[in-house]
């Protein structure tokens, strides 16, 4: 006879932590599509400064360089004083310069000399006798390349002579391509996306190719599939400059390897009517496993399972585990009958997109009652305000499952007017959800550009934020570590919202203040999450 077990006691073939099994190597390094990037502490996607410096160049700088040439023109004299004078002036009027010896769309750069050698100012416009073709933009000295091709600049002295300038705009010189994931890992027939982001091209257009087809391929969206084992590159190539491009490396792993439960158990899968043993690309395909009963006459659990509405939790040998446990990394009580008990501390969890897609019910199955879900973030350089594109489903997929829900948005305010921002932000985010707990504001540190502000202005921040969703009916609070409650932030103040602490101990030792939520752990492991998870108890 068989008997099923939740996919969270099977050894993911793609995981690190499960590289060998009785005596079977697992070649796997990742999990499919996981990014190099970022941690998530919320942070955003950054931009690219790609302004060239402002410094201007002396009058005395020589107009043949490679970003333009000038030519001079000036009035006669009718002495021959005035002529000589007006030769020395049309050479000094020569020397005009633009102080960059490239220019590419999106880079700005000075024109020189902004005086001319009596200190009189020197006016610069785009040559009225050319056609503006809108290749440049202009501001006082300072020129800024709009798209790619030739413009004519003019100088005017203040006697009235004038030189010009030409200077050519090339497209995307400084532009680059950026993949995510860095590299990737997949099962022959598996397949997963490699996105590029364009930055300093007026296209984002780009070609993707593969090294090698027989190891895999990769359609116009960056889709790459697993055809044999092996090694390749997939790279995407910019449609607007052919030497602009960027390459992962593609990993391809043959997926015959039979799967085992965490006990070294052989693994089946029901194929129609029959079962059969479970290779390494079934973990993928199927959604329900079986290991063969040892006792063909006894119903035998192992993991978790929920059975009459209680939840329980079965060790390797069928067994009820009871009191305090430990696992995968997360704590839980069980009484003596092996009940999960939930009377002394709710647990509940905090998820954002980088614990990506996430099987609720089983989440919930897990004896998680609640889960405080990212709503969003501000960018740590930019500081746009940007929705986590995990959001919705998160809060409708726990929602349904019967989970209750709060959220928290990851601050980069560094004063009370953004503060007021981001609060409007969220609860616009919020509206047609019913938030069982706060809505936080995640202060931490991220090297961004709120790191620096003081004490006091942090404080106001998180007060301000408070204050603007309370006064719309929303219950809010801040969440932050014991460092920074404790000495980043002046917390006392803020007692009138709720406190979430994060201290990875056996116990919190945080005492300035009292806090309505712990978080415990980073590293939790929750059936129906794929991903390490932050663990909560409400106190």
């Amino acid at each position: 006879g068989y008997q099923k077990i939740d996919k969270s006691q099977i050894k993911d073939p793609m995981s690190a932590r499960l590289d060998i099994v009785s005596g079977k190597v697992y070649y796997f390094s990742g999990n499919v599509g996981t990014s190099a990037s970022s941690s998530d502490t919320g942070s955003a996607q950054q931009g690219t400064n790609t302004g060239a410096s402002n410094s201007a160049p002396s009058a005395s700088t020589a107009s043949s360089s490679a970003s333009g040439t000038g030519t001079s023109s000036g009035g006669t004299s009718s002495s021959a004083s005035s002529s000589s004078s007006a030769q020395q002036k049309l050479s000094e009027t020569n020397k005009i310069s633009i102080g960059a010896s490239t220019l590419s769309v999106g880079v700005s750069t000075t024109l020189s000399p902004r005086t001319d050698q009596n200190g009189k100012e020197v006016t610069w416009s785009i040559d009225a006798g050319k056609p503006d073709t809108g290749v440049v933009s202009l501001y006082g000295t300072t020129v800024t390349g709009k798209k790619a091709g030739e413009a004519t600049l003019k100088a005017t002295f203040a006697d009235g002579s004038t030189s010009t300038l030409q200077v050519n705009v090339q497209d995307g010189e400084n532009g680059s391509i950026t993949l995510t994931p860095s590299s990737l890992t997949l099962l022959v027939g598996g397949s997963s996306q490699v996105k590029a982001q364009v930055s300093g091209l007026s296209s984002s257009d780009v070609t993707w190719t593969s090294s090698d087809s027989k190891v895999c391929t990769v359609d116009a969206n960056g889709n790459v599939k697993g055809v044999g084992a092996g090694s390749a590159k997939v790279t995407a190539t910019s449609k607007l400059r052919s030497d602009k491009s960027a390459s992962v490396s593609v990993t391809v792993k043959n997926g015959g390897d039979v799967l085992k439960d965490v006990n070294g158990n052989i693994v089946y899968v029901k194929d129609g009517n029959n079962f059969r043993e479970a290779k390494a690309e079934d973990y993928s395909r199927f959604t329900e496993f079986y290991i063969k009963n040892a006792n063909p006459t006894s119903q035998i659990y192992t993991g978790w399972q929920t059975l009459d509405g209680k939840t329980y939790y079965f060790d390797k040998n069928g067994n009820k585990v009871t009191g305090s446990q430990v696992i995968l990394g997360v704590k839980y009580q069980f009484g003596a009958d092996g009940v999960l008990q939930l009377s002394s501390g709710s647990m509940g969890i905090d998820v954002s997109k980088w614990n990506r897609n996430i099987d609720w019910n089983a989440v919930k199955n897990s004896g998680v009652n609640f889960a405080i879900i990212r709503c969003g973030y501000r960018g740590s350089s930019t500081g746009a305000l940007i929705e986590d594109p995990y959001f919705r489903r998160n809060i409708q997929g726990a929602q349904n499952a019967g989970i209750k829900v709060g959220v928290y948005f990851f601050t980069q305010a560094v004063n009370d007017v953004e503060a007021v921002e981001e609060a409007s932000f969220v609860y616009s985010l919020i509206q047609g959800y019913n938030l069982s707990f706060p809505a936080y504001l995640d202060v931490e540190a991220s090297g961004g550009r709120a790191d620096g502000i003081d004490v006091d202005t942090r404080t106001t921040v998180c007060r301000t934020f408070c204050q603007t969703l309370a006064s719309r009916g929303v219950r809010a609070g801040i969440y932050a570590n014991k460092t920074w409650l404790t000495s980043r932030i002046n917390t006392p103040t803020l007692t009138a919202h709720s406190i979430w602490l994060a201290q990875y101990a056996a116990a919190p030792t945080y005492t300035r203040t009292r806090h309505n939520m712990w978080q415990y752990t980073s590293k939790g492991r929750i059936p129906g999450i794929s991903t390490r998870v932050d663990m909560n108890i409400l106190r």
